[in-house]
């Protein structure tokens, strides 16, 4: 059944429903690979830094609390996808790096993931996709102006 635009959600109330139906999707996506959507965050993160990160370099990115990056590496760390040792160029720092479990994971779970996304990015069209990322930087920008608002998760200062 089609909705009438009385029957429609506001354009921002819209946008913010499909944001959170993309993360559900993402979100299944890492749960079928044992993972949650932050801790299948974290590992790309990780896959896609070979040097390490330290916590508030991934938080930062992923817009995640910096006591939930804390559990997140803590039960990485526990099921042996990540290890972490201190900074060499600052030592109250820890480095978190992914292990050979955790890039093989973090592989074939992106890989998966970027197939998908392939497709569907061929299926709607490249320019198509590329104006609505114009239009959602520039709507994203405007908002936070006008609220006020710093993009940086909470606790996790530059």
């Amino acid at each position: 059944m089609e909705t009438t635009s009385l029957e429609r959600l506001h354009p921002i109330d819209e946008l913010y429903t499909l944001g959170l139906r993309l993360d559900k999707v993402y979100g299944a996506l890492a749960k079928r690979h044992g993972e949650t959507y932050f801790s299948m965050g974290v590992l790309e993160e990780l896959r896609d830094h070979p040097e390490g990160r330290m916590q508030k370099q991934l938080c930062i990115p992923l817009y995640m609390p910096k006591q939930t990056a804390s559990s997140v590496i803590s039960s990485l760390e526990e099921r042996g996808l990540v290890t972490t040792k201190a900074s060499e160029s600052d030592r109250r720092s820890k480095v978190h790096t992914l292990t050979e479990a955790g890039l093989e994971k973090a592989r074939r779970v992106g890989a998966e993931e970027r197939r998908a996304e392939e497709l569907c990015m061929n299926q709607i069209g490249v320019d198509r996709i590329a104006a609505m990322i114009d239009t959602m930087h520039e709507l994203v920008q405007r908002v936070e102006e006008t609220m006020n608002n710093d993009p940086t998760p909470e606790g996790c200062e530059a």
